[in-house]
């Protein structure tokens, strides 16, 4: 039992981090099809039905890559 304590203490971090790396790949191809869309207001009606767990991920994204207009 100790050990099996021990690999999961082990694996926790590990995990979360891939966690992590992937909630922000999803927030990468959500602000990548956003920017790619053909009218600012096609990008807004994407960006509103973005999940709301990536948005704020998202709209850093969109506002690094000077689409800040998007996210108003």
């Amino acid at each position: 039992a100790e050990a099996a304590a021990a690999r999961a203490e082990e694996l926790v971090p590990k995990i979360t981090q891939k966690i992590e790396r992937m909630v922000l790949m999803m927030a990468m191809l959500w602000a990548q099809e956003i920017m790619s869309a053909e009218t600012v207001e096609d990008a807004k009606a994407l960006y509103e039905r973005c999940p709301r767990l990536l948005k704020e991920k998202v709209k850093a994204i969109l506002i690094k890559s000077g689409f800040e207009e998007i996210t108003q």
